[in-house]
């Protein structure tokens, strides 16, 4: 597939894909038009595109991609599958299913029907098990004002959360300080300190992997609190959020800049001025959404000799997507031995092994693990 993804500048309009099958739903998309212009967006139409060089496929998933908000219309028919292309999927579910990897927002619209195509209804019912609300309309209604108002909703919504941010209280040093408000016994874990540096020295790319209670986020915001490195808190965030919180650590952007609602511009914005960015390396804590994230990251680093990016997971297979990554791998403090130690200690219990309290290091590129002895 073609690598949509560097796009460095910010729009100012948001744009609005507008995904059903075309004859078949005429009059829906032709309101949904109206709506989208009618808040001063830009609806993307495929059928209003013209005439162009590339392929089918390749000309919807790049205008996919530019856009920030997917309406889904459906009706009665899946669509065409081109099977001499090799698909297995219409043009309609091919559309669905790329706007779910790239997490973009999604409004859908069904039409109540009982001549509805089998295929498109399985498809309709495992939407019903996501996070999409599906409104489904009469036929011959008009959904101009419904979407108008779906999509003002939307927006608002998500410049909300963007003021709802708390930059201070997702710092390294509170995160740290959270941790331990409830005992002020503190215990440094040095030996995985300096294996986590001597990891950065030899990769852009970290991952510092554990179960959950393992201590990874105390001893990564520990190192970064160490090194003033730029300290990411990713729990609870959507995608966006994280790419913003990203360029506030890196001071790449003002508040006025990170108050966009759009996971697009925020991704833009991230990827245009990751050059200019100060405090290496990045680290980001516990991200929900890596599928969302992690490509973004890997364009920052392609496009940039600069820069470097801590990724701290509890899942190994996480780091697989990373082709130049050092995995540190995080054991539970009881698995060595000091179940003693009071639960909340687990964080940063003393980690014993070969040769004066430090561990064994074995590494190999890319992708190499360093595990308890």
């Amino acid at each position: 597939m073609p690598d949509f993804s560097l796009r460095t500048g910010v729009p100012d309009r948001l744009r609005v894909f507008i995904s059903s099958t075309i004859s078949e739903c005429a009059q829906e998309r032709a309101a949904a038009r109206r709506a989208i212009l009618g808040l001063n967006f830009e609806p993307i139409q495929f059928e209003r595109e013209g005439a162009r060089a590339e392929p089918p496929r390749e000309f919807y998933l790049r205008k996919l991609y530019d856009s920030h908000v997917v309406i889904g219309i459906y009706k009665n028919s899946y669509g065409w599958v081109d099977t001499e292309k090799g698909m297995l999927v219409s043009g309609l579910e091919d559309e669905l299913r790329e706007a779910q990897r790239l997490g973009r927002d999604f409004l859908v619209y069904v039409l109540r029907t009982d001549s509805r195509d089998p295929r498109l209804t399985t498809l309709l019912e495992q939407l019903k098990t996501g996070p999409q609300v599906l409104y489904f309309f009469e036929n011959g209604e008009d959904l101009e004002a419904r979407i108008r108002d779906d999509l003002t909703s939307l927006v608002a919504d998500r410049f909300t959360r963007t003021q709802d941010v708390e930059p201070e209280e997702r710092s390294a040093e509170r995160v740290i300080s959270s941790i331990f408000r409830e005992n002020g016994l503190r215990v440094r874990r040095s030996a995985l300190l300096d294996e986590v540096s001597q990891a950065t020295s030899f990769a852009r790319v970290v991952w510092i992997v554990g179960e959950a209670g393992a201590g990874k986020t105390a001893l990564a915001a520990e190192w970064a609190n160490d090194r003033k490195s730029a300290f990411v808190s990713a729990r609870g965030l959507d995608p966006r959020a994280v790419l913003l919180a990203a360029a506030r650590a890196l001071r790449i952007a003002d508040e006025a800049e990170l108050a966009t609602p759009l996971f697009g511009d925020a991704r833009s914005l991230l990827v245009s001025r990751w050059k200019s960015a100060q405090h290496w390396p990045l680290v980001i804590d516990d991200p929900d959404d890596l599928e969302a994230i992690w490509p973004v990251l890997a364009t920052c680093l392609a496009s940039s000799s600069m820069g470097s990016v801590i990724l701290v997971v509890r899942d190994a297979d996480d780091a697989r997507i990373a082709l130049d990554a050092d995995i540190l791998v995080v054991p539970r403090v009881s698995h060595l031995g000091h179940g003693a130690l009071p639960s909340w200690a687990i964080a940063v219990g003393v980690i014993c092994g070969s040769g004066a309290g430090r561990r064994a290091v074995g590494r190999r590129r890319p992708a190499a693990a360093v595990r308890a002895p």
